[in-house]
């Protein structure tokens, strides 16, 4: 199942009735996970439970940064959009983009998200 689709908590069902129909934005979309690190919204994975440890973060952080950088180079952006715990937050680090918006409780502050994708067309 795409990345996008299997995660049913926090802020991705909000996220995935934003860009339903939309490839190209699911496109631009990255999912950081503590099992897989950094995958495209519609990388295919399997039902998994694995929480980010600090082991586990310290283990992907090379990987995980290294795909950012990657996937900016393909895609390039002037702003990122970023719905992470500050453990991911820590694991991620600041995308190399001028303009970085930060929600690190997108369940509770989802218009704070949504305001930005709001602005952004999306």
């Amino acid at each position: 199942m795409a990345a996008l689709d299997l995660y049913q908590g926090w802020c991705l069902p909000h996220l995935r009735a934003r860009l339903r129909g939309r490839g190209e934005l699911r496109q631009r979309t990255l999912i950081l996970s503590a099992r897989h690190g950094l995958l495209k919204a519609d990388n295919p994975i399997l039902p998994y439970d694995q929480p980010l440890t600090p082991d586990r973060a310290a283990a992907l952080e090379t990987e995980v940064r290294a795909g950012l950088a990657d996937h900016l180079r393909a895609l390039p952006a002037a702003e990122a959009l970023l719905l992470l715990e500050p453990v991911y937050l820590a694991l991620l680090g600041y995308p190399p983009v001028p303009l970085v918006h930060i929600v690190t409780d997108p369940v509770r502050h989802w218009s704070a998200a949504e305001g930005v994708l709001d602005a952004w067309g999306w």
